[in-house]
């Protein structure tokens, strides 16, 4: 009976140190559990903030593509007025020589 008693004790001993680890086993898993969500959490924020940037970004690409564009009719302008300077000189320069020739 006694040994059958310390047999009994002994078994009683390691499922209590069973049950202990389970316990700690569960513990650590709610704790991965909690940092699993927390890092969910700062993905899809992550998620959120690139999508605005993207956003951001595809606004500036279009406002640079503006501004190329905008560069590209300055230029035309000048060429034209550089044009039209040239004609008037002309022009001027032919008037000048009429009017030499009628003096």
């Amino acid at each position: 009976e006694m040994q059958e008693l310390a047999q009994a004790l002994a078994a009683v001993e390691q499922a209590e140190a069973s049950v202990a680890r389970a316990r700690e086993a569960e513990a650590l898993a709610e704790g991965a559990r909690a940092s699993a969500g927390a890092q969910a959490a700062e993905v899809e924020i992550l998620r959120k903030e690139i999508a605005e940037l993207e956003v951001l970004l595809q606004g500036a690409q279009d406002l640079e593509r503006r501004c190329q564009e905008a560069e590209s009719s300055v230029e035309a302008a000048e060429q034209r007025t550089e044009a039209l300077v040239g004609e008037r000189d002309r022009e001027i320069e032919a008037v000048r020589a009429e009017a030499q020739l009628l003096e």
